[in-house]
């Protein structure tokens, strides 16, 4: 596997095979991802303020 940063492209053995297509991951630069990011945010908020702890999502060290 190769992990690639602007400044290591150089460095990068994939970048020298035929069969391999390097793309970004811009999965999250959605107006989808962007409104669910901001409606989960703000429903996880209003849930541990009203102490439902067990209603909320993607929340970590509950």
């Amino acid at each position: 596997m190769c992990i690639v940063f602007a400044n290591s492209l150089n460095h990068c053995l994939l970048l020298l095979r035929e069969n391999v297509i390097l793309t970004p991951h811009v999965a999250f630069y959605s107006k989808m991802s962007m409104y669910l990011n901001k409606r989960i945010s703000m429903e996880n908020a209003i849930n541990v303020i009203e102490g439902n702890l067990d209603k909320t999502n993607k929340i970590v060290n509950k």
